[in-house]
């Protein structure tokens, strides 16, 4: 069976525990399987509150980290791929 899946950007702006609980309870509620997290700031991301609300929604997780110029791992500067294998 095809899972379908949705980014929270699409549902909402960034990702906190009140903007997790309604992004995740929409991807359940439009019948998505599975959301894509935008991991912008890892460190601030309440991980077990997000687990707890996939788990009660029946909703698999995939996440998301851009990088920035600064941070582009295919960059020629090896400072700037460094920081980019750090950054990941």
């Amino acid at each position: 069976m095809a899972t379908f899946g949705i980014h929270a950007m699409v549902l909402v702006s960034d990702w906190d525990n009140v903007l997790a609980e309604r992004a995740i309870r929409a991807v359940a509620d439009i019948g998505y399987d599975v959301i894509e997290i935008p991991l912008f700031d890892p460190i601030r991301v309440d991980l077990k509150r997000t687990r707890e609300l996939l788990e009660r929604h029946s909703v698999t997780p995939t996440v998301s980290l851009g990088l920035t110029a600064e941070t582009d791992i295919s960059s020629d500067d090896v400072a700037v791929s460094r920081a980019g294998a750090l950054r990941l």
